[in-house]
């Protein structure tokens, strides 16, 4: 025990966080990719089509109406997804036909008849997102628990650090001492008072998620069966459908055409809120159309019904129990289901810190520790430098090279998806065989120089490649796609920064600040 509780806290924290912070660094930069994955996905294969202002669900509607009841009026069921909603960016439908299987078909807006897409296989930003809880080359389950038992980790670092960490105001005066571990620490400080309420939120919600995977004696105890458990299910989350009651719709008791069930719904929810529109047993007793939405709240979707015949509601269908709305709750709160654009872009920022957090406590674990090191401890502090600094620089060059092999491995390559992840790792690996095998003073500068290359040629690598370069969408206003070309050429130019302020301490620092700081006495 230390010396006073503060101590203790502190002891706990930083031990905790050198034990599981090489795992959440990886798991904060690739979960933080989540929150733009159909962005990324969507950069990924150029060859669709840029994305506009879409035009009004009521225009899209009259034009997937008459393709559909042209072609396929006789299938069991529609579905017309409207685009400009998040993950959906053209005009989609799909339908099924008596005894067939369920068909998608783009449509073009101008000529209202299907068009043939052919993007190149890629995982897309959602190989990067699955990666944050279920890592790669490991089952899932395996996965799951590690980062479970990670998250469970930087819950209580989280929560020791802010009660064991000095005011931040009197960490700021050390932003620019001469002692390594002092600096690292003021950032680590600073970066953690940023956006703490953020860090609490994502990793207490992302071990709600997957409580019953973490603790399930509760229900395997109470529901010990295949059974057992479906009718778990169905009592927490499925109950008999409720009347409206008092958010009742009026609607005139004749046949509602579909334009007239949009209306409605948007009435309900707001102009250009409805996702999509499923129409169920066309020409049959109770055929009946269902709008959607996914509203700007933390519950994500709701559906409202409508009987085709009587144009009557047929039922309000959220979830509707108590444990269903706290599941909403916490799986909104932690994926950004009712983020907006801006909300959405405050979630990266706050991820990206999260990740500078985990990096510059990592820091300045080592140079602290370094510092003290003895002639037993020095062999494994490299040992620990070396690992630091091939996650905390390597993974983004990984990351980098991900983006790269996208555009340059051939588009009709096999298991080209697989090869983009592979090409992520391999370059990983070598970042661990590079910051082995040079000095780590050098070895930071250079690796900082070398991702710094990676992102910042990632616009000019799609000029090369494609027509969906900064060129093209940046007139067309296609903001997701340029948004990624920017992103690339900032984290481009933020890596040149530091090696541009690590090179400028070294010359300034002489040979003291040179011998004393490896890895962590290099930059600003």
């Amino acid at each position: 025990m230390k010396e006073s509780f503060r101590q203790s806290m502190l002891w706990l924290h930083s031990w905790l966080g050198i034990t599981a912070g090489w795992l959440l660094f990886i798991v904060f930069l690739t979960g933080t990719t989540g929150f733009v994955k159909d962005d990324i996905t969507r950069w990924m294969r150029p060859e669709l089509p840029l994305v506009s202002a879409p035009p009004p669900a009521s225009e899209t509607l009259a034009v997937a109406e008459r393709f559909l009841a042209r072609n396929v009026a006789d299938a069991e069921f529609w579905s017309i997804f409207f685009p400009g909603h998040f993950g959906n960016d053209e005009l989609a439908v799909t339908w099924r036909e008596p005894g067939g299987q369920a068909v998608r078909a783009v449509l073009d807006l101008a000529t209202g008849e299907a068009v043939q897409r052919s993007p190149r296989e890629t995982g897309g930003g959602y190989s990067l997102y699955v990666m944050h809880y279920a890592l790669h080359y490991v089952s899932r389950d395996t996965a799951i628990s590690i980062v479970g038992a990670a998250a469970m980790m930087m819950l209580v670092s989280i929560l020791t650090g802010a009660v064991g960490h000095k005011p931040a105001l009197r960490d700021i005066s050390a932003l620019r001492s001469g002692q390594a571990a002092a600096r690292w620490r003021s950032r680590h400080t600073l970066l953690g008072l940023a956006a703490l309420p953020f860090f609490l939120v994502m990793t207490w919600s992302g071990l709600m998620l997957f409580l019953f995977v973490y603790m399930p004696t509760a229900q395997t105890a109470l529901f010990p069966d295949d059974e057992a458990t479906m009718r778990f299910n169905v009592e927490a989350y499925f109950p008999p459908d409720r009347p409206y009651g008092e958010r009742t719709i009026i609607v005139p008791p004749s046949i509602t055409p579909l334009p007239e069930v949009l209306a409605r719904a948007e009435q309900l929810w707001g102009p250009g809120s409805v996702t999509h529109l499923r129409v169920d047993n066309l020409g049959g007793a109770g055929a009946r159309v269902t709008a959607y939405t996914r509203r700007e709240d933390i519950a994500g979707e709701t559906r409202v019904a409508f009987d085709i015949e009587t144009g009557a509601p047929i039922r309000l269908i959220p979830p509707r129990t108590a444990t269903a709305k706290v599941q909403e709750t916490i799986v909104g709160l932690h994926k950004a289901h009712f983020a907006n654009s801006y909300l959405r872009a405050l979630y990266v920022i706050c991820g990206l810190a999260g990740t500078a957090l985990v990096g510059t406590g990592l820091m300045h674990w080592t140079a602290k520790r370094k510092a003290k090191a003895t002639a037993r401890t020095r062999f494994l502090m490299a040992v620990v430098e070396r690992i630091t600094l091939a996650v905390v620089i390597g993974l983004p060059m990984g990351l980098a090279a991900y983006f790269w092999a996208n555009r340059l491995l051939p588009t009709d390559m096999a298991y080209r998806s697989n090869w983009e992840v592979h090409a992520m790792f391999i370059t990983w690996g070598g970042a661990f065989l590079y910051a082995g095998l040079r000095p780590q003073n050098r070895a930071w500068l250079e690796m900082c120089a070398l991702a710094g290359a990676a992102y910042g040629l990632v616009p000019v690598l799609n000029v090369l490649t494609t027509d969906r370069h900064l060129g093209v969408t940046l007139p067309a206003g296609d903001w997701g796609l340029a948004g990624i070309d920017l992103a690339a050429l900032a984290v481009g130019i933020f890596f040149v920064a530091l090696v541009w302020v690590a090179g400028r301490k070294q010359r300034l620092g002489g040979k003291k600040n040179a011998s004393a700081a490896g890895p962590t006495t290099v930059t600003a």
